[in-house]
């Protein structure tokens, strides 16, 4: 067996297409939180999605509640565990995702609910030099071939990323979900949102459009949802559009781009594409413990 097999079986690795993205799977950096134990964030994400939702803090844990018909759900992001004594008025279930706890604690039991987050990857953007010098050389080459050809990135609106969406290779369900998304964000962070779209410079239409979510509390800017045409897809306009965010990141003062959520065994096999893709672009990856769950009294 070799060595690198003996690595990624013994220390955990990310895994990636062309063995081009071999970053370690470790433990978040210090100065790194994650943007769902954020207060500012979480108050904007819950005017987001509406009168359903609240912020909800409690003994240093922050989290967001919501309605499901007659039952109240809250969900925790923290290594403190969550408490509560106050009367709960209808029945409550309570979801709690630790950072890097293992331990269970009384009366938590494994959620066997969709809402884990299983693992992210993010990129640790250097303070001065070249903003893309820790991402993989696979994607640094196909950035420097991306540079080369006549093509233009710019911001653009909601309406021109609709535009590119419905023409994308994304499913037609993918394309509405992505784009309520959109919206939603939109409502909660306002200008937060940014959304830049990819076009030949012969051209006025859209082949690539990639909309962020700026944390500037935190530092952090999200990937939030994007979208290729076949034509974009044939220019490699995805790595074009991941590299003009991370180099804008380094000039605004900006520490980390957070890429979201990778696939992990067990998962849809549909998110492998995308995951390796993205991977492309990180310098590390954080495997959070399986979410807990337990009913208020």
């Amino acid at each position: 067996m070799s060595f690198s097999r003996i690595k990624r079986l013994f220390f955990g690795h990310a895994f990636n297409t062309a063995e081009q993205t071999d970053r370690l799977i470790t433990a978040l950096p210090p100065d790194y939180l994650p943007h769902d134990a954020c207060r500012p964030f979480l108050e904007r994400e819950a005017r987001a999605r509406g009168k359903r939702f609240q912020f909800l803090e409690k003994n240093g844990c922050l989290g967001l509640t919501w309605n499901y018909g007659p039952i109240r759900f809250a969900r925790f992001l923290s290594d403190v565990e969550p408490v509560w004594d106050f009367p709960l008025p209808r029945p409550h279930f309570f979801f709690w995702q630790r950072i890097s706890r293992t331990d269970v604690p009384e009366g938590w039991k494994p959620s066997t609910l969709a809402l884990h987050q299983s693992r992210v990857g993010i990129c640790e953007i250097p303070q001065e030099g070249d903003a893309l010098k820790h991402i993989s050389s696979h994607a640094r080459r196909h950035i420097a071939a991306w540079k080369k050809q006549e093509w233009v990135i710019e911001p653009i609106t909601i309406h021109d990323y609709w535009d590119v969406a419905f023409r994308s290779t994304l499913h037609s369900a993918h394309q509405k979900a992505f784009n309520t998304l959109l919206v939603e964000k939109i409502a909660g962070h306002g200008n937060r949102v940014g959304i830049i779209g990819a076009r030949a410079k012969t051209s006025k239409t859209y082949e690539a459009a990639f909309a962020y979510l700026d944390i500037p509390e935190l530092k952090t800017s999200l990937h939030h949802v994007s979208c290729l045409t076949p034509a974009g897809r044939a220019v490699d306009a995805g790595t074009g559009l991941m590299a003009w965010w991370l180099e804008r990141l380094q000039k605004t003062g900006y520490r980390y781009a957070d890429f979201g959520l990778f696939w992990t065994p067990g998962e849809p096999h549909s998110w492998q594409g995308f995951s390796r893709f993205k991977a492309q672009f990180c310098t590390l990856f954080h495997d959070f413990p399986q979410m807990l769950a337990k009913k208020g009294k």
